[in-house]
């Protein structure tokens, strides 16, 4: 068959071109990244048996030899938590109005620091928050800083009431940024590898809690987590968000496509979660009339360096995008830094 690679172009297709473009999917390479990683999900959303959908994939995407550079899908860490999350008093709530007078488009990829890897620890709240720390210390106080993961992390740890247990909220790691603040990576470097035993892997290394204190951060805003103007308005002021939203498999199991792109794709209907992630956005790009990312998408810093976006969708090594729609549905914590 031809090499066609947008769906609405396979005839095979024709039955289910509407659902799957109202997810967000145009390629085949997303359809076949989606099938990979929740078929059953797939196939009830489109309302055939998994058979059928095999059978359907086997026509339009046979197997092929992979291209050069293609890496095999991952399972990669998490580590934010998803419950137990206090709600914005509604006064930090902005004017609905306020995207109106904002920038198409933000990117401040050039200003953030060097892509991390939180290994196999569920760390990914305190490189959201870290990314964002050191960006208000480059972009306020001129200060090139690499902020110690391992610091904020161990720091949540004492505070979030749960000190064995995998993951924090971006809620503990910013209140530990105005408090104690942050030691810099070199005073106490990260360790990609668990340590059985002791999650925060105590105890600190010497003289971190003092020079933590030179990089407290002056304040910290809670944004209401699924209010697009509100966040795209912090990122038009120059302000990185940490964020942190539930995880589907139909973009996180295996999607070898999603993994290549970091282009991420809206959950299936009726898809469950098991946990969060926390990143950072650092921009958003508006696209009026594209319905099914709900007119644009965020521009996010992830941290699973090396095997994350490896050929961006963006052209930035570990950046990659998510639908304004996902975020607006989705969406749990929501801080940015100094507002």
């Amino acid at each position: 068959m031809p090499n066609i690679k947008k769906i609405d172009q396979l005839s095979e297709l024709a039955p289910h071109v509407g659902q799957l473009t109202s997810l967000g999917y145009e390629d085949l390479d997303q359809l076949e990244g989606v099938f990979r990683a929740a078929p059953q999900a797939l196939a009830a959303y489109l309302g055939i048996t998994s058979q059928s959908l095999a059978t359907l994939m086997s026509q339009v995407a046979p197997p092929a030899p992979k291209p050069a550079g293609f890496q095999p899908p991952r399972v990669l860490p998490l580590g934010a938590r998803l419950h137990g999350i206090k709600p914005p008093p509604f006064a930090m709530m902005r004017a609905p109005g306020l995207a109106a007078a904002l920038p198409p488009k933000v990117s401040m990829i050039d200003q953030m620091r060097a892509i991390r890897n939180q290994g196999q620890r569920g760390t990914c709240v305190a490189h959201a928050a870290t990314a964002a720390a050191e960006h208000y210390f480059l972009t306020q106080r001129q200060v090139s800083v690499d902020l110690s993961r391992q610091f904020l992390y161990w720091d949540c740890k004492q505070n979030d009431n749960d000190p064995t247990t995998p993951g924090t909220w971006i809620s503990v790691a910013m209140k530990c940024l105005a408090a104690d603040g942050c030691c810099p990576e070199e005073v106490w470097k990260y360790n990609p590898d668990i340590i059985a035993g002791n999650e925060s892997q105590d105890p600190p290394a010497a003289g971190a809690r003092n020079q933590a204190a030179d990089f407290r951060i002056p304040s910290y805003r809670q944004l209401p987590p699924t209010s697009l103007p509100d966040i795209k308005a912090e990122l038009a002021a120059g302000r990185c968000v940490a964020f942190t939203i539930p995880v589907y498999d139909s973009w996180y199991n295996q999607n070898a496509e999603v993994q290549r792109t970091g282009a991420i794709t809206n959950p299936i209907p009726g898809e469950k979660t098991n946990e969060g992630h926390a990143m950072c956005f650092v921009g958003y790009e508006d696209a009026p009339g594209d319905t099914a990312s709900g007119g644009g998408h965020f521009i996010l810093r992830n941290s699973w360096n090396g095997y994350w976006a490896t050929q961006s969708v963006v052209g930035v090594t570990g950046y990659g995008t998510i639908p304004y729609s996902y975020i607006n549905a989705y969406c749990v914590e929501a801080y940015s830094i100094g507002a």
